[in-house]
């Protein structure tokens, strides 16, 4: 599943390489195209967070294969609600708060993923650590970290802070992508060891 995945956001940031290609050209025809060429910061600042979208989706996707597998995983051994509880409470287990006479189930929803999700790789870390995906042991994942999470940073100014994003340009944000590439690809890598797909 986390090839499906893979596949399917990875298939989403050719389109968007394609989609900045296709713009740069009409900045550079003769004539240019005033629309695109009076308006070039809108679009690269647009484009650049579109990156950042697509990569948190794909995060958010993958996260949800782990939490859905885990769960038919626990499911289908029927344990029971109480021992687990005991074992995470131990010192603390309240049999009222705590005990209910049902096999385990895992509440973890795409909510409580989506409040843990971000591209910014340290974050991505975390979140992944909580499903038990080590993706800081992949060499891929190391080498396009700090890239990445230069990017998201000046996303976040753009967002929150109006950066004007002066400073990258149509082809900055299209190089950008082959790194966001190898960053899904390797967070999924991650995630298909851990479930063993």
């Amino acid at each position: 599943m986390p090839a499906q995945v893979l596949q399917l956001y990875a298939s989403q940031l050719s389109k968007l390489a394609e989609i900045i290609e296709r713009t740069e050209q009409r900045v550079l025809s003769e004539p240019p195209d005033r629309l695109f060429a009076d308006n070039i910061n809108f679009y690269t600042k647009s484009y650049l967070i579109n990156l950042c979208a697509i990569t948190e989706a794909c995060l958010k996707d993958t996260a949800m294969v782990i939490v859905r597998t885990m769960s038919q995983r626990l499911s289908s051994t029927n344990v029971s609600n109480n021992i687990i509880a005991w074992s995470v409470h131990r010192d603390g287990f309240d049999g009222k708060k705590h005990s209910k006479y049902d096999r385990f189930l895992l509440n973890i929803d795409e909510k409580a993923v989506s409040e843990k999700l971000s591209a910014n790789p340290w974050k991505a870390i975390k979140l992944f650590e909580l499903l038990g995906c080590d993706i800081s042991a992949s060499g891929d994942f190391d080498a396009v970290k700090g890239i990445v999470g230069a990017v998201v940073e000046k996303r976040n100014n753009i967002v929150h802070h109006n950066d004007e994003a002066n400073d990258v340009s149509l082809t900055d944000v299209r190089n950008y992508i082959s790194f966001f590439v190898k960053y899904i690809e390797s967070i999924s890598g991650s995630a298909k060891e851990l479930i063993g797909a």
